[in-house]
């Protein structure tokens, strides 16, 4: 019965795995000029999944966050060590991982390309086990109404997504999505989104 439980599991995580892999590389691997560019090969030990985890947990457990421990510059992966996004030149995107306070910390997409920021925070939330209609939409600021912002409460700590659409220098569209952790105990009145 033990490993029928877990054959299960694994059975419900690869379908959601699949969708990600298939959703990530919307550009097919090719750059802006059409040339196919060898993705297949990379690969990279920072699990964007496992980073979020890791930074919910401590912020849930009322750990400080440590930016030597946590502060990255360089390409985030799904599970199988696939890139989330390859960027307008077909190179594997980069992300940045910043410890704001000992409390909160950003993980954001340093540059334009094919990502899909509903399939990216989809995935996350399953990785947490967190229902996508748990979210408090938060009204996007004045100085960037296109935002689209959703709250998770979590236990011990709130996760937010940021998403905005935006043009490429290609005249392709790109998505910039930043992913907010915070303790619960940290959140002020107004989201912190706003809070700059």
């Amino acid at each position: 019965m033990k490993h029928l439980t877990s054959l299960t599991r694994s059975l419900t995580a690869v379908p959601m795995v699949c969708c990600f892999m298939a959703c990530g590389n919307a550009s097919g691997g090719a750059n802006s000029t059409g040339d196919s560019v060898p993705t297949e090969s990379f690969h990279a030990n920072n699990d964007i999944a496992m980073t979020v985890r890791s930074l919910v947990d401590a912020t849930s457990l009322g750990e400080r966050l440590d930016p030597l421990e946590y502060n990255f510059a360089g390409v985030l992966t799904d599970g199988s060590g696939r890139p989330i996004y390859t960027d307008t030149s077909g190179a594997p995107g980069v992300w940045s991982v910043e410890v704001d306070s000992p409390s909160e910390a950003t993980i954001t997409n340093t540059y334009p390309g094919d990502l899909l920021g509903n399939d990216l925070r989809l995935y996350l939330l399953h990785h947490l086990d967190v229902k996508d209609d748990s979210a408090v939409v938060i009204p996007a600021p004045d100085t960037n109404p296109d935002m689209e912002i959703r709250q998770y409460p979590l236990e011990g700590a709130v996760l937010t997504f940021e998403q905005t659409v935006m043009p490429t220098q290609q005249g392709t569209l790109s998505e910039q999505v930043t992913i907010r952790i915070a303790s619960a105990s940290s959140e002020q009145s107004e989201p912190i989104s706003t809070m700059q």
